[in-house]
């Protein structure tokens, strides 16, 4: 057969992925039998006892307690109800909860007095003997610069609240931990180092123990690891001891010093050297490291194997890389040219072929030279036309049932996509497929089917170069036949569909046994599986979760869910959902203990719990309580744990012996990692602003102060424009966990803009109420989406007189003032902006938080009202003219929208859209109450990077000052003087359009309208105060911290408006200024007024 024959035969591909119409071997109900565990597993016949267990009559414990626990609360969360039978199941009852809560246990039975007639059985007392485990307080780091901290302990496994072992168990932790640590350091260079690990314990508290990790580097002052000593090498015949030297070497101090870790990159960069030269099977045959601790360097023994070069062949290949088609190659991976390998290689270049839209590609290989030196490999590729994928349907395999779903939503579910518009330019993703890439299309869409009821579906697929030769065996072999010499092609694909049976639920009934709580409408309202929904296992499965979380919220954990009594019709298209339902007893929350508050008070922690002893168990008040106590950032974990003393070996044990578990009252352990100990967090950073060029930054934030869960902060920046200093007080849980109280002193110095040389300082009181309207599907509360504050600020400023400068823009003709102002504002917040995690969540069934940092969906609206008393003070006067109210407003949307970006195509997030359309309003109204102009630092700036693009910073409404420099050149200098107004308007219209997928975070482009007008009045408004510029944006990436963008924006002079420093702009300033309109880099939108 000939080879356009051959090609021929092939381009007809039927593919058909998983069963074709097997046997209906389901049974009516279809798994419906089993779907409902009981409470308490069936009880296993248990061996008689010959004699009964001793019955209980007192229980007393005895001992040493940790911390703040009484033996009365210890006897409550025992729960021994007496007189009770001392039997096995007790006593691994008593054991599990005692050693739960951080005792080891002895017991001792004593008989009581017989009282009562003679033939009473014998009660006795149970003595249990208590003894604290020895648990971790504290971890200090001692001797470890320049390793971090947190760096040593992520190599520890003991945490704070950790238990120890005792006796010879914990010296051979001690050991072992010691040597994770020694081994740690040397892969870090530091290869004398040592660590001795030793505890500590207060006397009269020998339970709690602090640990002292002293690190001993033994690197001296400068702390420099070992360097790279003598190299000893054989085998080593392509490059020189000096270039093999070379691959060891990096530079000088800390960052020259070598490490294990960066010697085995050092060992794969030379691998890879020697695979980039044709060295296939090359392997460093001897590597041994041998540390001098005297000269204080590492000596290296090296030997290698080279074997011979191999040259890589590609005659036919012409439409794509060279260092592609080698990349697809698997012989370097393996370093090994067997014909298994050269056979996988030539399938990745096979595969590769196809992505790229060679359908037809054929690819073979063989040895043109294997006795030379270098050997050559020659793949012979025969690459035949790119095939475009340019039409994309779905049919119907059966002309009497059409399709129950759109070509629309089908199109969505799998990753063949039609050639993009602008794919010639390298803009779009797909328009190409391959046999492997259709076959994962053929299960996609037949689990689709699945989940939608259809429980047998049949996906064939189809591909041909014409709708025509679809249906024509012989005009497909025509097209075969024209096209074999054609560098491209399109390519029809077609999956025709047999959706077969649909299973759907025709009624939903419920039956409850004994006495319910809950009524059938509370129940249906959990059910995914209503009236006309499809029926699946998986859904079936989610719904008895559903109804099991139900009843564990309403204090019925142990409620026993059963759907065996659901019947099907007789065509096995239509059940009817039967579920019985016996509730149980009332269950309640029992006694709560709290573990590893070692600086933390009980009563912060006791104060976040939702639920008190007593209280109708729900276990999403468990999930809530745990949300509670993270979001106030003082611990690194929090473990609730509801029945502590029942573990997985327990319960296994309890099934085997027919033991009943239905506990009730449900004891709570509460186990905390604090995040503090004594002290906060200090953080330094360095960094660059549009406000701000060059600053750096440090903090000190402690939110534990106490114990109390009251948060302090200091922070300061410095930089060229901007001095700050900031203390803050807050307390997050204000009276309830809704209410937030910030008490905040600043000082700041700044160069602004639009008023040149401010200094401020003051003080504001911030209250703030959060509501929260959704949670989890574990009960935990998201972000609040609507927030109430109103902030009290004394503010003081001074504006300093200026120097005189012959251009700028920060210059101001005015005389330094100072003013002072009392002002008090309230607002709200109604927050629903959701960010790319958001389609994700819902395709789980999950709820969206809000996501402010990177919204990329929703809406935000926020409204505020402040009223200032405004004063300026000099040695002669007091005038309080400057008072006046400001309004502020703003609202802010986002739809995305367009074609669905699918992760397989390499989008991080799930369900991003092509396009998104982002629309951002605000509004500043500020009234004078006794002048006609707001004081000079509380007027409204428009222009800059954040608020009107195209314009320089605070100049949309400015004047221009010109005179001559000298008398000698008549030359005239400027100067930009922003005037700012009482009220401002800004908006912003972008369309933003997905570009690429290929960096680490989406990248897209914008275009842009940005609008702005600064003016003092509402009757002076002319239709020419607004200020238009448009833009392009072509790098903005969506990073989760918010977008980063890189901004073109042209200023637009509209008829009968004066140009805003347009010819003589360009004349005198520096080249980089000549160029019309603006470039800005932005990060993130406007998010507050």
């Amino acid at each position: 057969m000939s080879f356009a024959a051959l090609a021929a035969a092939v381009t007809w591909i039927c593919l058909a992925a998983g069963s074709a119409w097997a046997q209906d071997t389901i049974d009516d109900g279809r798994g419906l039998a089993d779907v409902g565990p009981a409470a308490t597993p069936a009880p296993s016949a248990a061996a008689p006892s010959t004699e009964p267990a001793p019955l209980l009559g007192k229980v007393s414990l005895a001992g040493t307690l940790q911390g703040a626990d009484r033996i009365e609360d210890l006897e409550k969360f025992l729960d021994l109800r007496l007189p009770t039978r001392w039997d096995e199941a007790t006593q691994a009852r008593l054991r599990n909860d005692i050693e739960a809560t951080g005792y080891q246990v002895r017991t001792e039975l004593r008989p009581l007095a017989q009282a009562g007639p003679p033939d009473t059985p014998p009660q006795y007392e149970l003595i249990v003997h208590l003894t604290p485990l020895r648990v971790v307080r504290r971890i200090y780091v001692q001797g470890n610069w320049p390793i971090f901290s947190v760096d040593i302990l992520s190599y520890m496994t003991w945490r704070t609240g950790y238990r120890l072992p005792e006796g010879d168990a914990l010296a051979a932790e001690i050991s072992k931990q010691e040597g994770e640590l020694v081994s740690f350091l040397q892969r870090k260079g530091y290869y004398g180092a040592a660590v001795v690990i030793e505890l500590s314990w207060p006397p009269d508290k020998p339970g709690l123990v602090d640990v002292y990790v002293r690190v001993r580097l033994n690197a001296g002052f400068l702390r420099l690891r070992y360097n790279v000593g003598e190299i000893r090498a054989s085998g080593f015949s392509l490059m020189s001891r000096e270039q093999l030297a070379d691959f060891f070497d990096h530079c000088c101090l800390w960052f020259g010093r070598t490490s294990t870790e960066r010697l085995n990159d050092d060992f794969k960069r030379l691998i890879d050297y020697y695979q980039s030269q044709g060295y296939v099977g090359v392997r460093l045959t001897k590597r041994e490291v041998h540390p001098d601790p005297r000269q204080r360097r590492v000596d290296l023994d090296l030997a290698i194997e080279e074997r011979r070069r191999i040259t890589l062949l590609f005659p036919g290949s012409k439409r794509i890389k060279t260092d592609d088609l080698k990349a697809a190659v698997t012989i370097f991976r393996d370093n090994y040219a067997s014909a298994n390998e050269l056979d996988e290689s030539a399938r990745n270049i096979f595969r590769l072929y196809q992505q790229r839209g060679f359908f037809e590609a054929r690819v073979n290989w063989r040895w043109r030279d294997r006795t030379g030196d270098p050997m050559q490999v020659e793949f012979q590729i025969y690459e035949g036309p790119q095939f475009k994928v340019r039409e994309l349907d779905f049919v119907s395999d059966d002309p009497a049932a059409p399709l129950h779903y759109s070509e629309a939503r089908l199109g969505e579910l799998i990753t063949t996509r039609r050639y993009p518009r602008l794919g010639a330019i390298g803009l779009g993703q797909g328009g190409f497929a391959s046999a492997i890439q259709i076959e994962q299309d053929v299960r996609r869409l037949e689990e689709f089917y699945r989940r939608e009821g259809y429980p047998q579906p049949r996906v064939l697929a189809y591909v041909a170069r014409s709708r025509g030769a679809l249906e024509s065996a012989p005009l497909l072999g025509l097209d075969t036949a024209t096209d074999i010499a054609r560098l491209d092609a399109d390519l029809v694909v077609r999956f025709a569909i047999r959706e077969g049976r649909r299973e759907v639920v025709d009624a939903v009934e419920v039956e409850f046994v004994g006495a319910h709580s809950q009524t059938e409408a509370q129940v249906r309202k959990v059910l995914a599986m209503s009236a006309d929904k499809p029926y699946t296992l998986e859904a079936l499965e989610g719904d008895k979760q559903s109804l099991l979380r139900l009843f564990s919220s309403v204090g019925r954990p142990y409620a026993a869910i059963d759907a065996a009594q659901s019947t099907w019709n007789e065509a096995h298209d239509r059940v009817v959902m039967h579920w019985r339902i016996e509730e149980g007893e009332p269950v309640v929350f029992g006694p709560v203990l709290i573990r590893g508050n070692f600086v933390t008070r009980e009563s912060l922690i006791r104060s976040d719990l939702p639920f008190r002893p007593g209280d109708p168990y729900d276990f999403q008040k468990l999930m809530e309580a745990q949300q509670n106590l993270l979001s106030r950032q003082i611990f690194n974990s929090v473990r609730i744990t509801p029945n502590p003393g029942e573990t997985d070996e327990f319960r296994l044990e309890a099934r085997q012996k027919g033991w009943k578990l239905n506990r009730n009252p449900i004891p709570i352990l509460i186990e905390v990692i604090e995040r503090y100990d004594s002290v906060g967090e200090l953080n330094v950073a360095v960094g660059v602003s549009t406000d701000n060029p060059f600053y750096g930054t440090a903090s000190y934030v402690w939110r534990n102060v106490l114990g109390i869960g009251t948060e302090v902060e200091v922070r300061g920046e410095f930089g060229v424009r901007v001095q700050s200093l900031l203390l803050r007080i807050a307390q997050p849980r204000l009276w309830s966990r809704f209410l937030r109280l910030d008490l905040s002193g600043f000082w700041r110095n700044e160069n602004r803009y639009s008023v040149g040389l401010v200094n401020f300082y003051g003080a504001n009181a911030e209250l703030t109420r959060a509501f929260y309207t959704s949670a989890d599907d574990q009960g935990r509360l998201l972000q609040p989406t609507v927030r109430i504050f109103t902030r009290l600020e004394l503010n003081f400023s001074q504006i300093q007189v200026p120097l005189y400068r012959a251009e700028g823009t920060t210059s101001l003709p005015s005389n330094g003032d100072q003013t002072q102002s009392l002002k008090l504002s309230a607002g709200i917040v109604w927050e629903r902006r959701e960010g790319l995690e958001a389609p994700g969540l819902r395709v789980r069934g999950r709820p969206v938080p809000i996501n402010p940092v990177m919204p990329y969906s929703g809406f935000l609206v926020s409204g505020q009202v402040t009223g200032s008393l405004c004063c300026s003070l000099d040695a002669n006067s007091f005038d309080g003219d400057g008072s006046f109210i400001a309004l502020a407003f703003q609202s802010m949307f986002l739809k995305p929208h367009g074609p669905v970006l699918r992760q397989e195509d390499g989008w991080p997030y799930y369900g991003m859209r092509r396009f998104n359309i982002k629309l951002n309003l605000r509004v500043n109204y500020g009234i004078p109450l006794l002048r006609p102009a707001l004081p000079v630092v509380e007027r409204f700036f428009a222009g800059g990077d954040t608020t009107t693009r195209g314009y320089d910073n605070d100049a949309l409404r400015a004047d221009e000052v010109r005179a001559p420099i000298g008398s000698l050149f008549g030359d005239i200098a400027y100067r930009v003087v922003p005037q700012g107004g009482n009220v401002r308007i800004l908006s912003q219209i972008e369309w933003e359009f997905a570009i690429s997928q290929k960096l680490p975070w989406p990248w897209v482009g914008a275009l842009f309208l940005d609008t702005g007008a600064v003016f003092d009045g509402w009757d002076q408004l002319r239709w020419n105060d607004f200020r238009f510029s448009v833009g392009l944006s072509l790098l903005r990436l969506l990073t989760p911290f918010g977008p980063i963008s890189l901004d073109y924006a042209y200023p637009l002079t509209l008829p009968g408006q004066d140009p805003l420093l347009q010819s003589d702009r360009w004349k005198y300033e520096p080249a980089y200024a000549h160029f019309p309109g603006r470039i800005h880099f932005t990060w993130g939108m406007p998010l507050s007024f």
